[in-house]
């Protein structure tokens, strides 16, 4: 839908224009420049009831953001020799099941690139074993490519480094 209309127009064309997916140039884009993952961190030690109401009172961290944007150059300057984003993957690969899910239909690369860093950085502390976390993580992003459309997946591996990802696990993880 045009970003350039006004609200009005744009609800209006929302709901008269639906489809059920983007297509794959969307679906690319709106990966990059608009995707936020969005955390409420409350105090740990609550219990699902008592943190819904500190929720509700306010008094929890809701401005925590990892955008598709960030993450994406954060992860590019990690395969030109920067630093891994571990700490943004484990955001990721520590949500709940349902919201890896829901980022891998929005955003895939996102959810198949913090396995892959996590998995590489695993080989550093466990070494490379077919049966070890390092591997399991890197077959469960294997996994996850499986899940997204292939135009889809083609579209997104042009803009984030998927296959940079796969070759240095491959050439880290010898035998």
């Amino acid at each position: 839908m045009p970003s350039h209309l006004p609200l009005s127009w744009a609800f209006l064309l929302s709901a008269t224009w639906s489809r059920t997916l983007p297509d794959k140039n969307e679906l690319a884009n709106a990966c990059y420049f608009t995707y936020r993952v969005g955390y409420v961190i409350c105090d740990a030690s609550l219990g699902p009831e008592a943190a819904q109401k500190e929720m509700e009172a306010g008094r929890c961290n809701a401005d925590f953001r990892l955008m598709g944007s960030d993450f994406q150059r954060l992860v590019l300057k990690h395969y030109m020799e920067g630093r891994p984003p571990l700490e943004e993957a484990m955001w990721l690969l520590t949500s709940s099941e349902n919201f890896q899910t829901r980022t891998l239909s929005e955003c895939p690369p996102m959810q198949i690139l913090a396995n892959m860093l996590y998995g590489e950085a695993l080989l550093y502390l466990d070494g490379p074993s077919r049966d070890g976390e390092s591997a399991m993580l890197v077959a469960q992003a294997i996994e996850q490519t499986k899940r997204v459309q292939p135009e889809v997946l083609n579209a997104l591996a042009r803009t984030w480094p998927l296959d940079m990802a796969t070759h240095r696990f491959q050439d880290r993880h010898v035998f």
